[in-house]
């Protein structure tokens, strides 16, 4: 456009040198080259608006596609993301078979792994189970031990101590130690051992502790029982008196005669005469009866009754050879002694081995 104005500018400059001389034309030339430099310097200055402008719009569109370049830019790198994504979902549902037969193998492997413990787990069971079995039988068997201990301990203490009160306390003792093993196995041998018991019970138990009693009584009274009149002590002087100058002849002529009255003594006895006794005689005859009693009343502690009897028939052979059986304390003494010699000291004991062999035949059966 710029161009064909300069051209039409130039062809009007051209046409008025043609037709008129040169100095006629020289004047309207110059007028007209000022008017077309204005019309350039317009037509520059548009150019130049428009340069700008359009300079302005395309610097408009460039920040407007930058801006639609980034938002692109930014969805792109979105997208991308969200391919990866994709990808690596893809992929792990690509390996998802994989994973399922690895998570096969594995929930196999937890199975048999599994059933390994519940068999160690089986056998544990039982293994605890014995354990618990044999316990409970060693306890068992430690109970039925010491019960059999128990009854060979009653078995002995009657038989051979001769005391049933310890007889039934160890008989009891036994019945509880069966109570508390709660064995139904064991009725036979409780039912022996209430039979054993009641055996026991009905057994007559003598006074004990009244016959030791009358038997220190009658020992008491030995040194207070009169000798018999037979039984003469010999004259036993008094020369431990004080003899002083003024009954100093008085005495020895009464002692003399004293003395000389007893050198010859006319008795008549329709017994067999006795042996004087000295003091100290007297003394050991009081001792041997009272011995007597004491051999007789350690024979009733140990239920010795042979010994009771023999112990009581030689004390009342005392009385009735060295003491006045005619005085009522002796007559006393011997009717208690006959009266002792007749009473039983020990009863016919009972068999209490029932319980015990019935024990014995329980436990030979289950072995």
């Amino acid at each position: 456009m710029s161009e064909d104005s300069k051209n039409g500018d130039k062809q009007s400059t051209a046409k008025p040198s043609t037709s008129t001389g040169g100095t006629t034309t020289a004047r309207p030339a110059g007028r007209q080259g000022s008017g077309s430099a204005g019309v350039l310097a317009a037509l520059a200055f548009l150019l130049s608006l428009a340069l700008l402008a359009a300079a302005w719009w395309y610097w408009e569109q460039s920040e407007e596609r930058l801006a639609a370049l980034e938002t692109l830019q930014s969805e792109l790198d979105q997208q991308q993301d969200r391919l990866e994504g994709h990808e690596r979902a893809l992929d792990r549902l690509r390996d998802l078979p994989q994973r399922s037969d690895r998570l096969s193998d594995a929930f196999d492997d937890m199975t048999a792994h599994r059933q390994r413990i519940e068999r160690d787990l089986e056998r544990l069971d039982e293994r605890t189970e014995t354990l618990r079995e044999f316990m409970d039988a060693g306890r068992s068997a430690w109970r039925i031990a010491e019960v059999e201990y128990l009854l060979r301990r009653a078995n002995r203490e009657l038989q051979l101590a001769g005391k049933p009160v310890n007889a039934l306390a160890a008989l009891d003792a036994a019945d509880e130690r069966l109570e508390a093993l709660a064995d139904p196995g064991m009725t036979p041998v409780r039912e022996a051992i209430s039979r054993d018991r009641e055996r026991l019970r009905a057994l007559e138990q003598p006074d004990v502790t009244g016959l030791a009693l009358t038997l220190g009584s009658l020992i008491e009274r030995v040194d207070r029982l009169p000798l018999a009149d037979g039984v003469q002590r010999t004259p036993q002087t008094d020369l431990d008196e004080d003899l002083d100058a003024e009954n100093f002849w008085p005495r020895l002529r009464e002692r003399s005669t004293r003395v000389l009255r007893q050198l010859v003594t006319v008795r008549h006895e329709d017994v067999p005469l006795r042996p004087l006794l000295a003091p100290e005689q007297e003394y050991f005859l009081r001792r041997n009866l009272a011995l007597s009693l004491a051999t007789a009343r350690l024979a009733l502690l140990r239920e010795q009754p042979e010994v009771w009897r023999a112990s009581l028939l030689e004390a009342r052979d005392w009385l009735d050879g060295y003491f006045a059986m005619e005085e009522d304390a002796v007559q006393a003494v011997d009717e208690e002694l006959a009266r002792l010699s007749e009473t039983t000291i020990r009863s016919e004991r009972p068999d209490i081995s029932e319980s015990l062999e019935r024990l014995r035949r329980v436990v030979e059966a289950r072995n």
